[in-house]
């Protein structure tokens, strides 16, 4: 972020950390590491193509790239929980936080967070809702080397959202966890289920019909 306010970033400039202190995700939630077993990345890309309201369809074809990238490498099914958690047999495997620059009613840069689980074998008490591509192949991978393919795998994402932003939304929505499935939601203080429709192009969720609609705080989905 600093190297952006500094005017020394560049498009598609990764930093890659063995360790975080005080990793974040949505809302000031946490994100949990340990030493050199996760993919724990930063991304810094060019957004001046894209309007400071759309900048929501980033975060979706993102997310939907790194869905597929854990797919690639688990042959297990991967899906995205909204607004843009990747989800693999009902457990979490990676987080997505996208942190846009934004002057005036333009996009100039947006910094891509992304923490995926890679080679841990187990999680402490109170993570029992996440998963490692360890933990479904039991294979170790070399973090190094697929930091690198997942880099490219995001601006691929990246370019994708700038030329084709109308099939951004029906992709995301196809890998969209527990769509057309019911699910636990807490709105305005009250935890009930509704069912999963899909999720517009601002990141608002749609329940039970399409003229429901909750933005990311509104509705927090409840997970067991």
């Amino acid at each position: 972020m600093q190297m952006v306010h500094n005017g020394i970033a560049e498009n598609g400039l990764a930093i890659l950390s063995s360790f975080q202190t005080a990793g974040k995700g949505q809302q000031k939630k946490s994100w949990h590491s340990k030493h050199d077993e996760s993919i724990l990345l930063s991304v810094i890309v060019d957004a001046r193509e894209m309007a400071a309201d759309n900048i929501f369809l980033l975060s979706m074809s993102i997310a939907a790239a790194c869905a597929q990238f854990f797919r690639d490498h688990t042959g297990a099914t991967a899906y995205i929980k909204w607004p843009n958690d990747i989800y693999c047999n009902d457990k979490k495997a990676a987080g997505i936080l996208i942190e846009p620059i934004i002057r005036g009613s333009v996009c100039q840069y947006a910094i891509v967070g992304l923490g995926m689980n890679i080679n841990q074998q187990k999680f402490e008490e109170g993570l029992e809702h996440a998963v490692s591509m360890f933990m479904i192949r039991e294979i170790k991978q070399n973090i190094i080397e697929l930091t690198k393919e997942l880099q490219n795998t995001i601006m691929e994402s990246v370019n994708f959202c700038f030329a084709f932003p109308e099939k951004v939304v029906d992709l995301y929505n196809t890998l969209l966890y527990k769509r057309n499935d019911f699910a636990l939601f807490t709105i305005d203080q009250k935890s009930t289920a509704h069912k999963v429709v899909g999720v517009n192009k601002k990141g608002e969720i749609i329940l039970d019909n399409e003229n429901s609609f909750y933005k990311y705080g509104e509705a927090t989905w409840i997970i067991h």
